[in-house]
């Protein structure tokens, strides 16, 4: 059984009976749990019904045994803190590293793994045009590193293509090993602090629109209008990070076969 969102949690124990309930097929969770981080289980039931508190070594033990990431353990602990604060300020303190942390999870930088960080001067040009990013990304693909396969792919001239190789060979994006076309890095992210990142949204955006008249049936989309509560509009939105932290997981492991345009949009009037 995965853990439940402990990001989407403002009280450990909250986070606890969710993970381990009393009863139902899960109810021995709570008995292997105790063994695990060394308390009995009828321990744990005075936690979980506000008449105890954890140690800390018992909640940290708790994120190994539900093998939470590194920034899930430091977050449950946040919330540890928080619920074992004896004074009004240190609650505050408490409750101020929670904002800290969840405003950092709502950028898309924090879900995402880049492995190359470029410069000032060189983010202005390549990320100016949806081109430079598609060939750093379709040269990982085996059969596109000449500037004719790479040509043919993105339906464009091959005259068109050797030149924004040639800058990109340049700048240091891309590499020749045995004649072949090759990437240095393999993701490059660029931050919603960037001055460019408005540019690119929109690139890829022109992008998604011209694939309209080349659609296939594999393609997917989704548009509309929506009217929501305030609350439900912040969980869509955390349901769509999630979704992006979910299709990272799925890339890491991916072979480069297809070249794929992806773009996600959550916007209030």
């Amino acid at each position: 059984m995965a853990a439940k969102d402990v990001f989407s949690f403002k009280s450990y124990r909250d986070f606890l009976k969710s993970n381990f309930p009393a009863s139902g097929l899960e109810r021995g969770r709570r008995a292997r749990l105790g063994k695990h981080i060394g308390c009995q289980p009828s321990f744990l039931s005075l936690v979980l019904s506000s008449k105890a508190h954890l140690n800390e070594d018992m909640a940290f033990g708790i994120g190994d045994f539900l093998k939470l990431s590194p920034e899930e353990v430091e977050f449950f602990l946040i919330l540890f803190h928080f619920e074992k604060a004896g004074s009004q300020k240190l609650r505050f303190y408490y409750q101020d590293q929670m904002r800290r942390v969840l405003h950092k999870r709502t950028e898309v930088k924090s879900r995402v793994a880049a492995d190359q960080q470029v410069d000032f001067a060189k983010q202005m040009r390549f990320f100016s045009e949806w081109l430079y990013i598609a060939i750093f990304t379709v040269v990982q693909i085996p059969e596109y590193r000449s500037e004719t396969k790479i040509a043919e792919k993105l339906h464009l001239s091959e005259g068109d293509i050797r030149k924004a190789v040639l800058w990109m060979t340049e700048q240091g994006f891309l590499k020749r090993e045995k004649g072949q076309l090759v990437a240095t890095a393999q993701r490059i992210h660029l931050g919603v602090e960037s001055p460019f990142i408005d540019q690119h949204h929109r690139n890829w955006r022109n992008e998604a629109m011209r694939s309209l008249h080349r659609k296939t049936e594999m393609d997917l989309r989704y548009s509309g209008a929506i009217s929501i509560s305030q609350a439900d509009y912040f969980r869509i939105r955390e349901l769509m990070l999630q979704a992006i932290s979910n299709i990272e997981s799925v890339l890491k492991p991916s072979r480069d076969e297809e070249l794929v345009g992806i773009a996600f949009d959550l916007f209030r009037y």
